[in-house]
């Protein structure tokens, strides 16, 4: 008989609370089930529930509830809170200072790499690639890529851009996140009979997100990408995660 964990409950328990934290559309049910978390205790000792109520405050433009779960976080030095916290920030001041707070703490954004499979080998991509011989044709696909999404409907999600520039600086900066470059190669060499496996090492930004989806729709193609979260399989315009991650 297997024993159950105390680790396979809190397990079950984040899960449980996870389920119940997609269906809070108001603010009021988010504050509700914030209180009921806060009772038991569970809000400061889960990195993933903290984070995930983090967003969801930033969402209700809440930050001041947000920034109080991540000041009396338990893990209030994981660099997956900060994270967090940076993507809730949309007032450039706000950003800078969390990440001067970061700096004063020693804690530094980790680098966004992702890596696409292709032939038995990683081939590794990170935003703003140096341009060369190699990276040449896949920033042409990309541009490509982009185009075409836009032609069916695709509006890019320019808060995925934290730096204080303007607007359409902010869109030339989203087309080439690495997660973008990785699948412009994987169009550009994979068969079309076989799903483009992408892996990030942080969490997929918003806009790479949606690209993931409607690239599976209008090019036919399935992607499976591996973020800091989970896996995400596209195909037909859908993502397994169902918008929530």
């Amino acid at each position: 008989m297997l024993r159950r964990t105390s680790t396979n409950i809190i397990s079950d328990i984040e899960s449980y609370y996870n389920k119940i934290l997609k269906h809070c559309n108001t603010l009021r049910s988010l504050i509700q089930l914030h209180s009921v978390l806060t009772t038991t205790g569970l809000i400061k000792q889960s990195v993933h529930l903290g984070a995930k109520i983090i967003i969801n405050y930033s969402s209700f433009k809440h930050i001041e509830h947000a920034r109080f779960i991540f000041n009396t976080h338990d893990h209030v030095s994981s660099s997956f809170l900060w994270n967090t916290m940076l993507r809730g920030f949309k007032n450039w001041e706000q950003v800078g200072k969390l990440r001067q707070d970061m700096k004063n703490k020693g804690l530094r954004k980790p680098a966004a790499l992702s890596f696409v499979e292709f032939n038995n080998e990683l081939h590794g991509f990170h935003t703003g690639e140096q341009l060369d011989s190699f990276t040449r044709d896949v920033y042409q696909k990309v541009e490509q890529m982009v185009t075409k999404l836009k032609t069916a409907g695709h509006v890019p999600d320019l808060s995925c851009v934290f730096h204080d520039v303007e607007e359409e600086d902010k869109d030339g900066m989203l087309i080439y996140h690495g997660e973008k470059l990785a699948l412009a190669f994987g169009l550009m060499n994979i068969d079309p009979e076989l799903p483009i496996r992408i892996t990030k090492n942080l969490r997929v930004c918003t806009d790479c997100h949606s690209t993931f989806k409607l690239v599976s729709r209008v090019y036919g193609r399935k992607v499976i990408v591996r973020d800091v979260n989970r896996f995400h399989h596209f195909e037909d315009g859908l993502c397994s995660c169902n918008d929530y991650w």
